[in-house]
């Protein structure tokens, strides 16, 4: 029953005079009543049917809310409670839900919009980080102004190229300069104070001066021509520093100059040597082995280095797969550097390239200052093309801009060295010829242990290229040689190198190790891939089979079945790869013998 007000008047018909949501609910959370303003607003018809669940209603939600006001009243005996939510209305406004209890089994709820204060807050929030954003700028502004100023001082007191600094008037007046200078001038001549043109000699500015176009947000630029000092050849660089002074450097690019002439010369010879090396090719004749690459591109790292002090170096060459690799070789770029660049090789040549790998040194840490752009290296990759412009691999560039004449030397070292490189894979391509195994066609052991000790040297330097190795020994060839003849024995040896080559990858191994022992090499793989591999060869080798003849002339269908270890460096040192495949191997041997005695 309602309750019933002196003068006659329920409370229901009381409630449909307020202007607000109101509703009375019970405490199992039922809408006993709804007024007209609270029916409107739920977009409910006076003539349906009572009562319904209040959580449904205000906030579509299937189960009392986890904060009901209803229970926290019952459980303490408090007559007045609150929370604050979106209803369920179409326009989804936020709204404070104060509860009044009414009786025993009844409570009243009223429904106020707080859309207003909450966006208040909401705005008051936004304004505090805005403050805290500026802040922060003004923080970075100055600590990047401090480390600009480092820097310069560094330069001043360790480079060994000419420095002079100009001052911010634009009217080519030197300021300072460092010690290193008064190499690149005519004895006897003053610095300060004087013209930068006028230590040279000239009476105006040298033609093509690019100081006119210099400004604070300029890269930097370089003047074409070269000054002549002491059968020196120098080239002069400028930008303007932050404070308005202009920054002039001299290097000494006499090396430079007379090193593109003889590159020039050796391109020819190298690509002479190249039409014979691919002529031997196409004969199946041996060509004399190069020296080792890793030694080929350390010394034009090494070279490269001499000539651009300010930038590091990598030469990569790919190798069959995309994710393989036949040599890597760094100058001045950092280990975990190194890791980021084998892990994105196969996006080096895309043209983001420098986004890509500056976003994984973000992403991990590893800048010098994550919070100022200025930590983020600028990185250039040249691909290494030879014959048919098919590209063998990258050449690296980390450090400042580049212009037009360093990018032309560096090409020419890197044709070079490309077709060095070439020859090399070319000449490992007839060492594979000549190194199968004359029964099975599969590698020898020689060939085996020099490629395992290559992918051993690769996985130690770099942690994260892992290979993996298999080694099988057939299964009851003694009972074959014994019963059918060495004949029948060296048909299942041919019959198991045939099935292993049938269903590895191209850039797999396939040795004969002797006798009836293989292995399988597998670069660039770890466990998950190589497993693919083994329950490939496992399938095939369930349908495997050789017919042999008895001395009788009675044939015998016999099954070809392999006791195989596999190991990885993903979780084994790269040095006990092989010793740990070889102990998997003997304890699947013993475990096929343990069941199958007529194998013996």
């Amino acid at each position: 029953m309602t309750p019933t007000p002196s003068n006659g008047t329920n409370i229901e018909e009381l409630l449909e005079h307020v202007d607000y949501g109101i509703n009375v609910v019970d405490s199992d959370f039922n809408v006993l009543h709804m007024n007209k303003a609270s029916l409107t607003k739920f977009n409910i018809s006076a003539s349906d049917s009572y009562p319904f669940k209040c959580h449904e209603i205000l906030f579509n939600n299937p189960e009392p809310c986890a904060n009901c006001p209803v229970k926290q009243m019952e459980e303490s005996g408090e007559r007045f409670g609150q929370l604050v939510g979106a209803l369920n209305t179409p326009n989804n406004p936020n709204h404070r839900v104060k509860y009044h209890k009414l009786d025993q089994a009844r409570y009243v709820q009223t429904l106020a919009d707080v859309t207003r204060e909450t966006e208040l807050v909401r705005q008051v929030s936004l304004q505090s980080k805005e403050t805290q954003a500026q802040n922060l700028i003004l923080k970075r502004k100055r600590q990047e102004l401090e480390e600009h100023t480092a820097f310069l001082d560094s330069i001043f007191n360790s480079i060994q190229s000419g420095i002079m600094v100009l001052d911010s008037a634009m009217n080519l007046t030197i300021t300072s300069a460092n010690k290193a200078i008064s190499t690149f001038l005519p004895a006897g001549k003053e610095l300060v104070k004087n013209k930068c043109f006028q230590v040279f000699g000239f009476q105006r500015r040298c033609p093509g001066c690019p100081i006119e176009n210099v400004n604070k947000h300029a890269k930097w630029h370089s003047l074409r021509y070269h000054q002549k000092v002491s059968d020196h050849t120098l080239t002069e660089y400028y930008s303007q520093l932050p404070d308005g002074k202009i920054l002039l450097i001299f290097e000494d690019s006499t090396k430079r100059v007379n090193l593109l002439q003889q590159l020039k010369e050796h391109k020819e010879i190298i690509e002479r040597q190249n039409l014979i090396f691919r002529s031997l090719l196409e004969t199946s004749t041996l060509i004399q082995q190069t020296s080792e690459l890793d030694e080929l591109f350390n010394c034009t790292l090494s070279q490269l280095g001499s000539l651009f002090i300010t930038l590091s170096f990598g030469l990569i060459l790919d190798g069959e797969r995309p994710e393989l690799m036949e040599s890597a070789v760094f100058r001045g770029i950092t280990e975990d550097e190194q890791q980021a660049i084998i892990k994105h090789n196969i996006r080096l040549l895309d043209d983001d390239v420098s986004l890509v790998l500056n976003q994984y040194f973000k992403d991990h840490g590893l800048l010098s200052n994550p919070g100022m752009s200025e930590s983020f290296p600028n990185w250039w990759v040249l691909p290494m093309r030879g014959r048919e412009r098919r590209v063998l691999g990258k050449l690296l560039i980390k450090g400042d801009a580049i212009d037009q004449q360093s990018t032309e030397i560096i090409s020419l070292f890197l044709e070079q060295v490309t077709a060095v490189a070439e020859n090399k894979l070319l000449t490992r391509q007839l060492e594979k010829m000549a190194n199968t195994d004359a029964l099975t066609g599969a590698y020898n052991r020689g060939y085996f242990d020099r490629e395992l000790e290559r992918s051993i040297e690769t996985a130690t330097r770099f942690p994260n290229v892992f290979f993996t190795v298999l080694l099988i020994d057939v299964n009851g060839l003694k009972r074959v040689n014994d019963v059918f003849g060495h004949q029948d024995g060296d048909a299942m040896i041919i019959k198991v190198a045939q099935l292993l080559t049938s269903v590895c990858r191209k850039t797999d191994i396939v040795t004969r190790l002797g006798g009836d022992e293989f292995a399988m090499l597998c670069p660039s793989s770890n466990y998950k891939s190589t497993d693919v591999l083994l329950n490939r060869i496992r399938e095939h080798e369930a349908q495997t089979e050789l017919l042999c003849k008895h001395a009788n002339g009675e044939e015998e269908i016999v099954p070809i079945r392999m006791s195989i270890g596999m190991a990885s460096s993903e979780d084994t040192h790269p040095e006990e790869v092989l010793k740990l495949a070889d102990k998997r191997m003997y304890e699947d041997k013993e475990a096929f013998y343990a069941t199958r005695d007529r194998y013996r």
